[in-house]
């Protein structure tokens, strides 16, 4: 008995949506809109898709793995998604059809953001780095709240500096005023960004960029709104550039709070140093806090889930929130 693991063309897009709807994925939006599954796993020349595959002798499909590009140029990195594997005769795993992407796509890195905690070990194994996302906060200083559960007030203070954060509101100017540095993991180009936040058909994310002492713009916020209630908060779903220059506007997102009456601000990450962030003026959710932040937003529910992730890479990178497929509505 033999298998195949193989990149998937085009004409394979109805049986891997088969395959995952009757495998786990029946209520997921990419596997239920073809829309959504084209934006994020196909590529421009309508030949290719942004999947692979593990087919038995048999012809049939026992696993299947996603990942999204984060560039169009050489020097791309990759993040797995939507992957499913089923109880097979061949002994198939789903890391060996991730490990197949990260030697055979021409990526350099791959990650994900969104494994679960009982295949950090199976990373591990593999020689992978995996652990827990950071779940970030900056509550407002309010009598009352509509999103948070706050047990106990925890606001960081934060220092005025000669940093100033500025939204740019037009695609020409954000690749005007910010340098993209292809060492960074993952390298996001510019393809990326205005596919991901310019023309994303279902959000709508702002920029705002991180100007120095020299006016120069060393890193940008990518955010969004989310409302509940009439009540707002905002979500740091990326950050493009120098992140440690975050340090330095705790001051300036407490006035973007102020100005637009945010409940709070959120930021999931991995890869940004915590004296960085409690610099910016944000709190760490752990279990030891009796604050009860929500991770389900959209609809809103009281529920708390902890991400985790895995890397090839084992230093110098950086997962966010809307890294992969993710930072999206995921059920119909």
């Amino acid at each position: 008995m033999e298998y195949t693991i193989k990149f998937a063309l085009y004409e394979d897009i109805p049986r891997i949506l088969a395959f995952l709807r009757s495998n786990a994925f029946s209520n997921n939006n990419l596997v239920t809109y073809l829309e959504h599954f084209k934006f994020y796993f196909v590529l421009c020349d309508g030949k290719h898709i942004n999947f692979a595959i593990a087919e038995g002798d048999d012809g049939r499909l026992y696993g299947a793995c996603g990942y999204v590009k984060s560039a169009m140029q050489n020097g791309f990195d990759v993040w797995t998604a939507l992957w499913n594997v089923v109880e097979n005769p061949y002994g198939i795993r789903g890391g060996e059809i991730k490990k197949f992407i990260v030697e055979n796509s021409g990526a350099r890195f791959a990650a994900c953001n969104n494994i679960t905690k009982e295949t950090i070990q199976n990373y591990k194994r593999l020689g992978y780095t995996a652990g827990k996302m950071n779940h970030y906060y900056r509550a407002a200083e309010k009598s009352s709240y509509i999103f948070l559960d706050i047990v106990h007030k925890q606001i960081e203070h934060v220092e005025k500096t000669d940093y100033k954060l500025e939204q740019i509101l037009s695609f020409a100017d954000l690749k005007n005023k910010l340098r993209i540095e292809r060492e960074h993991k993952p390298f996001k180009d510019w393809w990326y960004v205005e596919r991901r936040y310019i023309k994303y058909p279902w959000h709508k994310y702002s920029f705002y960029g991180v100007e120095n002492p020299n006016g120069q713009v060393s890193a940008v916020l990518v955010v969004r709104e989310i409302e509940h209630l009439g009540v707002s908060m905002l979500r740091i779903s990326d950050c493009l550039g120098n992140y440690a220059d975050l340090a330095y506007v705790g001051f300036e997102l407490q006035r973007l709070m102020d100005e637009n009456d945010y409940e709070y601000i959120e930021f999931h990450c991995f890869g940004i140093d915590h004296d960085i962030m409690k610099r910016a003026g944000f709190t760490l959710t752990d279990e030891n806090d009796n604050n009860f932040i929500s991770t389900h937003l959209e609809p809103f529910r009281k529920i708390r889930r902890d991400y985790y992730y895995y890397s090839t890479e084992h230093d110098n990178f950086t997962i966010f929130k809307a890294d992969g497929d993710h930072d999206r509505n995921f059920l119909i």
